[in-house]
C-alpha cells in the first residue's frame, strides 16, 4: 500500500472483506531500493537518508491502516518489503500463505499504460492466487457480490 487513492480503495475493499469474512489482513508497503539507489545516484543524493525516510513513511501509512482495520476488530500484520513492487507485493503474499490479493490500480488506458506499466496487471499476470483489483472510483458494494469458483458475478 502507499498513499495513492487506489492504494485507500484496496484498504477499504480489504477491509470490508475481511469484516465479512473474519480473516486476518497483511498490510504491506514495498520499498523499491534499486530504483531509489538509482535516481540518487543520478542526482549525486545520499539515499541513505532518503531510504530512511521512505521507511519512516512506510511505518506510518501501515501504522493508520492497521489502527482503521483495529476499529472493525480486525486482526492484522504488517509487512515492509524491499523489492521490485511485483516482486514485492508476490514475496509477501507468500511469505504470508494469504488466500487473496487485494490491490488498487490507477485505471490508466491507451499509452499512459504503455508507458509506465500496471503494477496491478503485473501482479494479477504472476499472482498464484487470487487478487482483487479495486479501481480508484467507487465500486459496487461488495454486499452484492457473490464469489463463485474462479469468478466473480453480481447479485440482481
Amino acid at each position: 500500500m502507499d498513499a495513492s487513492d487506489p492504494a485507500d480503495a484496496a484498504v477499504d475493499a480489504a477491509l470490508e472483506l475481511a469484516h465479512a469474512e473474519g480473516s486476518t489482513l497483511c498490510f504491506c508497503h514495498v520499498i523499491d531500493v534499486k530504483e531509489t539507489l538509482l535516481r540518487a545516484a543520478k542526482d549525486g543524493q545520499d539515499a541513505a537518508p532518503i531510504l530512511h525516510e521512505m521507511r519512516d513513511q512506510a511505518s506510518a501509512l501501515l501504522a493508520a491502516a492497521v489502527s482503521r482495520a483495529h476499529a472493525q476488530q480486525i486482526t492484522t500484520r504488517t509487512r515492509i518489503v524491499e523489492e521490485a513492487p511485483i516482486e514485492g507485493i508476490l514475496q509477501a503474499a507468500r511469505a504470508e500463505e494469504a488466500s487473496a490479493i487485494v490491490i488498487g490500480t490507477h485505471g490508466r488506458r491507451g499509452i499512459r499504460r504503455l508507458i509506465l506499466g500496471s503494477v496491478a496487471e503485473g501482479v494479477v499476470r504472476h499472482a498464484e492466487l487470487p487478487v482483487l483489483v479495486t479501481p480508484t472510483r467507487p465500486p459496487l458494494p461488495l454486499a452484492n457480490l457473490a464469489l463463485s469458483g474462479e469468478a466473480v458475478q453480481h447479485r440482481s
